[in-house]
């Protein structure tokens, strides 16, 4: 007879988990720096026309790294 395994998930503090999304902010920012301005522009237009709240957010957020070249 097999047993099934369970995997408990690890449970994070809320410190590790801003730690791990600060990570992830500055890996999405580093790719996005490396984009042609022309992709970056395509990203961000298709964001900023979204309906949802949150893409707008981040389309401003993303923003401020669109240093023209």
């Amino acid at each position: 007879m097999n047993k099934k395994q369970f995997i408990k998930s690890k449970t994070s503090s809320k410190e590790e988990l801003e730690k791990e999304l600060n990570s992830l902010k500055y890996a999405l920012c580093l790719i996005y720096s490396r984009l042609p301005m022309e992709d970056k522009n395509a990203i961000y237009n298709e964001m900023i026309s979204s309906l949802d709240f949150n893409d707008r957010d981040l389309a401003s957020h993303l923003n401020s790294f669109r240093v023209p070249e």
